[in-house]
């Protein structure tokens, strides 16, 4: 489970910190994910089985388990033949 925590940085360290993520092609959470990831001496490729942005049931599990078969009848209704 992820969450939302606000961080206060300065000016300067808050600029690199962005410049360093676009140039690694990553957001800013990302890099300061894996910068604490670092700091606390966690083994980043212990489990790579889940990414951590997937990783939220609440927002990216639907519930319903034949989603992909059935899309269109959940999007646009029961549609008989013409």
């Amino acid at each position: 489970m992820m969450h939302r925590t606000t961080i206060m940085l300065p000016d300067d360290l808050l600029a690199e910190a962005r410049a360093r993520a676009g140039s690694e092609g990553l957001s800013l959470a990302e890099l300061i994910r894996r910068g604490l990831e670092q700091f606390l001496g966690r083994d980043r490729n212990a489990d790579t089985t889940t990414d951590p942005f997937l990783a939220d049931d609440a927002t990216f599990t639907s519930g319903v388990g034949d989603l992909a078969e059935n899309h269109d009848t959940y999007l646009y209704g029961s549609r008989k033949a013409r």
